[in-house]
């Protein structure tokens, strides 16, 4: 088979990165945190003043034998969120630098707003030598997250993360029957992101100084970030390691879209990672490229079934295209 890929090819430093895509000027709040702290923990959140608390606490209560810092981003927040963010600030000016974002910067795919700049913003911000990650809806359960998971990557340099156990919980309160991730992956799983450690569980090495363009067109970002790391090493499970807190509701952006939209931007972003490694790994590229076909055919039927016949016709043709045969769009 002959695969059209997509053609971006561009890394993006962190002028680079400013230059695509800031449109208006993000002013740091004045603070007193650590210039060279051992770790980054990066807390992105947007209208979450229910939760914000909860996940801002367990993160200064964690008890390390070195310096951390807090890069708190908010993403132009409408519901309280923004100011309770302040008052965290202003209360702990020696951990917490705060990023209050503007709503032109966001990065939107398919009409969606989502937290890609948000995200890659605090990513080259960051000064740790490792970076933590928790939205602003979910929040650590283990007081020596931090200090368990250093303490492993400091000592095993040939794994680039590690990950714990993690539990989803309803709006409602009640625990979600989701099986988490309970093994080591190797560098090729996470290469090829057959099963992905939950974001809020991970901990992993701040190698990363330039990212492709292509991160920044899809929504599933952290299948390309993860997948972007795994070419410096395995993911280790900590068992010793309480589970964090994975809210499920309305308010997130995966949630709130169809299962044919998630069909879509699945597809996309398995097109994105192959005209990626085109240039990187051609056998890695051709893998996903495989991906890309296996989603397309599920797809293709889905709407066969439904009747959807235009649907199904359009995305058959899309499957052409990205096959080489440069039919024109329906």
């Amino acid at each position: 088979m002959i695969y059209l890929y997509l053609e971006n090819q561009i890394l993006m430093d962190y002028q680079k990165f400013i230059k695509l895509f800031l449109k208006e000027e993000i002013k740091e709040y004045s603070n007193e945190v650590y210039k060279k702290p051992l770790v980054s923990v990066v807390v992105l959140t947007h209208n979450h003043y229910p939760f914000i608390s909860s996940c801002l606490e367990n993160i200064l209560n964690q008890q390390t034998h070195f310096e951390f810092e807090i890069l708190l981003a908010d993403d132009d927040s409408q519901d309280g969120t923004k100011e309770l963010c302040l008052s965290y600030a202003k209360k702990h000016p020696a951990k917490i630098r705060f990023f209050p974002h503007k709503k032109s910067n966001n990065i939107k795919i398919e009409k969606l707003n989502t937290g890609i700049f948000n995200a890659l913003y605090s990513f080259y911000e960051a000064r740790g030598q490792y970076i933590a990650y928790c939205d602003g809806d979910d929040f650590w359960t283990d007081k020596y997250k931090l200090e368990k998971q250093v303490k492993f990557l400091e000592e095993n340099k040939s794994y680039v993360l590690c990950y714990h156990e993690v539990k989803y919980l309803k709006s409602n309160n009640e625990v979600a029957e989701i099986e988490p991730i309970r093994k080591d992956l190797s560098s090729l799983e996470l290469i090829q992101i057959i099963r992905q450690p939950l974001m809020n569980t991970v901990c992993f090495r701040n190698l990363l100084t330039n990212y492709p363009v292509e991160i920044t067109k899809v929504l599933n970002a952290d299948n390309f970030f993860v997948s972007i790391l795994g070419k410096y090493g395995g993911g280790k499970f900590l068992e010793n390691i309480k589970p964090s807190i994975y809210r499920i509701h309305q308010g997130g952006i995966w949630s709130m879209i169809s299962e044919e939209e998630k069909f879509i931007h699945k597809i996309k972003t398995f097109k994105s990672l192959a005209s990626y490694y085109r240039n990187h790994n051609p056998k890695i590229s051709l893998y996903f490229a495989q991906k890309t076909n296996t989603y397309y055919k599920s797809l293709i039927y889905r709407h066969f079934i439904k009747k959807e016949y235009k649907k199904a016709l359009i995305k058959f043709v899309e499957y052409l295209n990205f096959q080489g045969f440069k039919i024109l769009s329906i």
